[in-house]
């Protein structure tokens, strides 16, 4: 991949500090620094305006399954544009497209998941979720229950009741504390339980908090429980026990809360199952859905929606006042469609569950040998190396994130700090041979980040 001119190269850079506001971002001091201008993709590599190659190790954000620049994914686009680019979904009106879609995702999910809304993304998907909720409450003549339970650590979104449901409090706090009806429980956090981190196993205190919440503000008053199968932007925390999920959800049904599962990080094979739900036997109420859906060809989310919460909304002559512009977009839907067609026939789910088992394996050996590395978790193709300036105290390593991220791209590799953590989410379609490459550029990476920290 040849690089950008040098005037284009200036003037990208230029453009991007002074006009471009990137989400997450510190604004301050990216108007100084400025970043990588990604140009090109092809499998898991990337290449930047500068003729920089890179591995993908966080699969753009959570959601490259089949990797970078499929041309089969550019023919569906291109012909679905040229034959009808964009037509509603509101009201009676739909397109061949999303109702295909539609059909695919209710063959791909368990019974009783036979009704699907569709949004832009993971966001829209949660905020859909909990108008669902809502609503679905108000028609059985329970509009008292509005309290959601929610985690701390959790990640649910950044619209406002998304936002509402995340549990990580620096995302809430830049907005005021108007989110009286969200309450959090104890993350399923074994490193660090505050609850049973000096117990000899997890004693599942963590669940039980939840059903303390269901008592204290009384099941009559509660909305929903919404829940990540894995906490991925909290810092890759997988459950801690095997009976986490089936004790909670019996908790559930015994109150008869109603369950959100947010697989927008999660499904579409990312744990090594087309749904994480899966490694479980779950069934709840509302599924939440996006990333993995179209690896990012094109913006598209869904709330995949039981027959309990549908035929309520079904039952009811009124019109859902809800819906977004690009619900079930023609060329989003087309894209999804062929992107869930080569997932199946190139046997990705199984390959995250092999590559993702290879990459925790090899991690947790070398972590070994760097004393700065306090626990390196995995599920699938997801994994998180957690650092702590002494295993002993566990005390977290807290480095500066630009230096973090300049260390390892400086050896060609794209990782994602959060916290103390490093995050990464390859590519589904990623060889063996491309994940030993990753694991060397990782460890290379760490010793250099080592060098780096007086500290240690």
């Amino acid at each position: 991949m040849g690089k950008s001119s040098e005037k284009n190269l200036s003037n990208l850079t230029l453009w991007d500090k002074n006009y471009l506001l990137h989400p997450d971002g510190a604004l301050q001091r990216h108007r100084d620094t400025g970043g990588p201008i990604m140009v090109a993709g092809q499998g898991v590599w990337l290449w930047d305006s500068a003729g920089n190659q890179y591995l993908d190790g966080t699969g753009g954000l959570w959601l490259c399954q089949i990797g970078h620049g499929r041309s089969e994914m550019a023919d569906v686009a291109y012909r679905q544009t040229k034959t009808l680019e964009y037509f509603t979904s509101f009201w009676d009106f739909t397109t061949q497209p999303t109702v295909e879609l539609a059909a695919k995702l209710v063959s791909l999910t368990p019974a009783p998941f036979n009704h699907v809304f569709f949004t832009s993304g993971g966001s829209e998907s949660v905020e859909s979720a909990l108008k669902m909720i809502r609503r679905y409450h108000i028609l059985r003549g329970q509009p008292n229950r509005r309290l959601v339970i929610s985690r701390n650590r959790a990640y649910h979104g950044v619209t406002w009741g998304a936002l509402g449901a995340t549990g990580l409090s620096a995302f809430r706090e830049q907005f005021g504390d108007d989110f009286r009806d969200y309450v959090y429980a104890a993350a399923p956090y074994r490193y660090r339980c505050e609850l049973c981190s000096s117990a000899d196993r997890c004693t599942l205190d963590c669940v039980t908090t939840i059903e303390t919440l269901i008592t204290q503000h009384g099941p009559e008053n509660i909305a929903a429980f919404i829940g990540e199968p894995v906490l991925g932007a909290g810092g890759m925390i997988d459950p801690p026990h095997a009976d986490y999920w089936p004790r909670l959800a019996e908790i559930l049904h015994h109150y008869n809360i109603p369950f959100i599962l947010d697989e927008v990080v999660t499904g579409f094979g990312r744990t090594g199952r087309w749904f994480a739900m899966e490694h479980w036997g779950l069934q709840p109420d509302i599924i939440t859905v996006a990333k993995g859906l179209a690896s990012g060809y094109a913006p598209i989310g869904a709330v995949l929606v039981g027959d309990a919460i549908a035929d309520t909304l079904y039952g009811s002559p009124d019109a859902f006042y809800h819906g977004h512009t690009y619900s079930g977009h023609p060329v989003a839907s087309a894209l999804a469609l062929k992107n869930l067609e080569i997932i199946e026939r190139e046997r990705l789910v199984e390959n995250a569950s092999a590559v993702g088992a290879k990459l925790l394996s090899s991690l947790q050996a070398e972590a070994k040998s760097l004393p700065f590395v306090g626990e390196v978790r995995g599920f699938g193709m997801m994994l998180g190396i957690e650092l702590v300036q002494s295993r002993t105290t566990k005390e977290p390593l807290m480095l500066n994130d630009l230096m973090v991220t300049t260390i390892f791209l400086r050896n060609g590799l794209i990782v994602r700090p959060v916290g103390n953590s490093l995050v990464l989410s390859p590519p589904l379609s990623m060889t063996m041979e491309e994940a030993q490459e990753l694991i060397h550029r990782l460890v290379t990476g760490l010793h250099e980040l080592g060098d780096h920290v007086p500290s240690i």
